[in-house]
């Protein structure tokens, strides 16, 4: 099943599964983000028919990329979502990696297309620019210039962070299994 998502934007903060607004299905949400007091995201619309069959094939999906809707799985997403202090004393999530990674990428090309023009001082000039990167809050307020560099180091640090939340949930995970074994065995 293909859904169609469309862009919406909202001054009240959306849930990404919601079953309430519409007594004719579900409405699906993703990409929710906050700027200056204002949610954008992509949003879906399923029939009560087509969400359950939507549920039965996510079940299927996340099977194969490692996904469940255990405790453990709930609490890695919520820790990812939830911003870590840094040490610019603003709060980042480790979900915007690859918010911050898109940046990176962005950057790689330009320089690679000056030094190959010739343009090792335009490339130098690149490395020296400063983005403007928001916290968790995604406010203007608490929105920080960084280098190529800063969003670098920000980036690694999610990434260790969001590595270390992976590997704490794969241990419960293990270990749940493990009970889940014990349990079973002293039952019988």
């Amino acid at each position: 099943m293909k859904l169609q998502y469309k862009e919406v934007k909202s001054c009240i903060q959306p849930k990404e599964v919601d079953t309430i607004s519409s007594p004719n299905g579900v409405y699906l949400r993703r990409n929710i983000t906050l700027e200056d007091g204002i949610y954008t995201y992509e949003e879906a619309f399923l029939s009560s028919e087509e969400y359950n069959q939507y549920i039965i094939s996510k079940d299927i999906t996340n099977e194969i990329l490692d996904k469940e809707d255990s405790e453990a799985y709930l609490r890695y997403e919520t820790k990812l979502n939830t911003g870590v202090p840094y040490t610019n004393g603003h709060l980042y999530k480790p979900k915007y990696i690859n918010d911050y990674k898109k940046i990176m990428d962005d950057v790689i090309t330009a320089l690679d297309l000056l030094i190959k023009a010739g343009g090792e001082q335009a490339a130098a000039q690149i490395l020296a620019k400063k983005f403007t990167v928001y916290d968790e809050t995604g406010l203007a307020e608490n929105a920080e210039l960084m280098t190529v560099t800063d969003i670098i180091t920000l980036y690694f640090y999610l990434y260790t962070v969001k590595e270390q939340y992976y590997q704490e949930y794969k241990a419960e995970k293990q270990n749940r299994g493990v009970y889940d074994v014990e349990l079973e065995s002293n039952e019988n």
